[in-house]
C-alpha cells in the first residue's frame, strides 16, 4: 500500500473526478503562467469557470493505528481543497455544487475511504481598476487513505 495519496490525487483531477468539469480548465496548484483562460465571448470578457485544486501532505492516522506497524502500513489523511474561480457569480457557484457532487462519497481508490466535504467558502474579489470582478466558492475535502 502507499500512502503518498498520487493514486486519489490522479482520480480527483482525472475524468471519474473532476476533470471533465469546467470546460476542462481543472489545475493542481494554480493557473501555469501563459495560460489563456476562457472567455464568455469577445463582447463579455468575464471568466468562464475554471478550477483549482490544493493537496497537502498526507498524514498519519489516530483511526486504525498498530502500534506494531510501519508508517507505509498505516492509514493516512489527505486533506484538499478545491476552489471555482470565475466572472459570473451563479456560474462559479454551480460549478462548485457540481464538483461536490462528483467527489463526496466517492471512493477514488481501491484502498481509500470515501471522500467527505467538511465545508467551503465564497467570496467576491476585485482584482485590479481594469479587471472584472473574480468570484470564488470552493469545498473544503478529506480522504482516509491507505487502508
Amino acid at each position: 500500500m502507499s500512502y503518498d495519496g498520487n493514486e486519489e490525487i490522479d482520480w480527483i483531477l482525472g475524468p471519474d473526478g473532476i476533470g471533465a468539469l469546467a470546460g476542462g480548465q481543472v489545475f493542481e496548484t494554480g493557473v501555469p503562467d501563459g495560460t489563456d483562460l476562457q472567455r464568455y465571448s469577445a463582447t463579455d470578457p468575464r471568466l468562464r469557470p475554471y478550477i483549482v485544486a490544493r493537496f497537502a501532505t498526507p498524514f498519519a492516522s489516530t483511526r486504525g493505528r498498530a502500534a506494531g506497524a510501519g508508517e507505509d502500513e498505516q492509514p493516512h489523511v489527505l486533506s484538499f481543497t478545491i476552489v471555482v474561480y470565475g466572472g459570473v457569480a451563479a456560474d462559479v457557484r454551480r460549478t462548485r455544487a457540481a464538483v461536490q457532487r462528483r467527489l463526496v462519497d466517492k471512493r477514488p481508490s481501491p484502498t481509500s475511504g470515501v471522500i467527505t466535504s467538511s465545508g467551503g467558502f465564497s467570496y467576491a474579489r476585485t482584482e485590479t481598476e481594469a479587471r472584472p470582478s473574480r468570484f470564488e466558492s470552493g469545498m473544503f475535502g478529506r480522504v482516509f487513505i491507505n487502508l
